[in-house]
């Protein structure tokens, strides 16, 4: 509670104290439209060839609707995996994952100088994710396991915007999850169906999103 108390005093205090730093240049052309994209990977490669790890954000592409010193956003991500292999041609393992992610919000602008502007606003998040597990023992023989979660919740957030001219710009933001969640596990044994269980649980969870995430905007 402490935490989210913290960090909703950091956004309205942020706020407070830029808000009112400086307006938009309205003796320029401006773009209503913005495509967002995690850049992540294109700043690794140009960067560094190795195959270190590095942050991926959990969403792949966004959208904002600007209105005057606000912004509608959604954000959307994912991935499907895929990895199954049979032995003896009767034995099949494999094991199948699919995550998507959706957050819905807006922001609020604060232009800082020429180039640079900060930004703050609240979305709520929703991720879902499916996990299934096959381990193929005998041909008559098996264990299956398949884990649901999903979570959705309010997330505060503030972010620095760099321009890099009109059309172009790059972002970084750090934000605060406060999701409900739901776990649901069902393991199944063939033939052994007597050690077959399944269980459900349901919580509350808190993350705090360092901003590492460098994302790259289109304005349009």
């Amino acid at each position: 509670m402490k935490k989210i108390i913290l960090i909703l005093t950091i956004v309205i205090a942020s706020s407070f104290a830029f808000g009112q730093i400086t307006e938009r240049d309205t003796t320029k052309k401006t773009f209503n439209n913005i495509i967002e994209f995690n850049a992540n990977g294109i700043m690794r490669e140009i960067i560094s060839l190795s195959n270190s790890n590095y942050y991926n954000s959990q969403y792949i592409v966004g959208y904002k609707r600007v209105f005057k010193n606000n912004a509608i956003r959604l954000n959307i991500g994912g991935g499907i995996s895929n990895d199954n292999s049979t032995n003896n041609d009767t034995v099949k393992s494999g094991n199948t994952r699919n995550t998507i992610n959706v957050a819905l919000g807006f922001e609020h602008y604060s232009y800082l100088r020429k180039r640079w502007n900060m930004f703050y606003g609240i979305d709520i998040k929703t991720n879902y994710t499916k996990y299934h597990y096959l381990q193929g023992n005998t041909a008559t023989s098996s264990y299956e396991e398949t884990q649901i979660n999903y979570g959705y919740g309010p997330s505060p957030l503030i972010g620095l915007q760099f321009k890099i001219n009109s059309r172009f710009s790059i972002t970084t933001e750090a934000s605060f999850d406060i999701l409900f969640t739901s776990a649901e596990d069902s393991r199944t044994n063939i033939p052994q169906s007597q050690y077959n269980s399944h269980s459900k649980d349901t919580g509350m969870q808190t993350t705090f999103n360092a901003p590492l995430a460098i994302n790259f905007r289109i304005h349009f």
